[in-house]
């Protein structure tokens, strides 16, 4: 979130956002990843980290909600190894549902997307930056999204390459994202 500072920021923008009080018409592109908040394990807060699934969520969220939450996500567990449903309860909570509540929120037209392709070099550049639980096979984690947006796997000595089929979807995302920035529709409906 950022700073509220009363210069820059008088309120969180989310609150602006949501009550309907954006500034005038201003086309937006909100995009989100399947598995974000692997990436975001480290940022929650360490209260979270010893609580009982059930308990945490109904801190979150309220009890009603939060039993009704864990009821929806809770096949997701492996065990009694509880990550992989919050990290999708959090994902959905923070990303999917508040990017769809902004898009509907702001002015029209704001279009949005979710990005589900699991990166073929996602072992390497998420292995060099830290972030092993997203060196997974399958994961598509916070940011996967930006090497083929720039058509960059970053480091050279990274020595990771988009396949061919990534190359093609990098190039309709930079034609999407090209043509939006121009003034134009991203090639699909706006959000609804």
């Amino acid at each position: 979130k950022p700073n509220i500072d009363g210069v820059n920021f008088v309120e969180q923008p989310m609150q602006t956002i949501l009550e309907q009080r954006a500034p005038a018409a201003v086309p937006t592109l909100l995009g989100f990843n399947h598995d974000e908040m692997w990436a975001l394990l480290s940022s929650l807060p360490s209260w979270l980290r010893g609580l009982e699934v059930d308990v945490a969520l109904s801190i979150l969220f309220g009890v009603e909600t939060g039993l009704k939450a864990w009821s929806h996500y809770k096949h997701l567990a492996s065990g009694h190894d509880k990550t992989a449903a919050v990290v999708k309860i959090l994902t959905d909570y923070l990303f999917t549902c508040a990017g769809q509540a902004s898009a509907l929120a702001l002015p029209h037209p704001s279009y949005v997307y979710q990005y589900n392709h699991a990166d073929s070099f996602g072992r390497e550049i998420f292995s060099r930056f830290g972030l092993p639980q997203c060196a997974i096979d399958g994961r598509v984690c916070h940011m996967a999204e930006i090497p083929l947006v720039f058509n960059n796997t970053g480091p050279a000595d990274l020595n990771a390459t988009l396949s061919r089929a990534e190359l093609g979807l990098s190039a309709q995302i930079m034609r999407a994202f090209t043509t939006f920035a121009k003034g134009g529709s991203p090639g699909w409906q706006p959000f609804e």
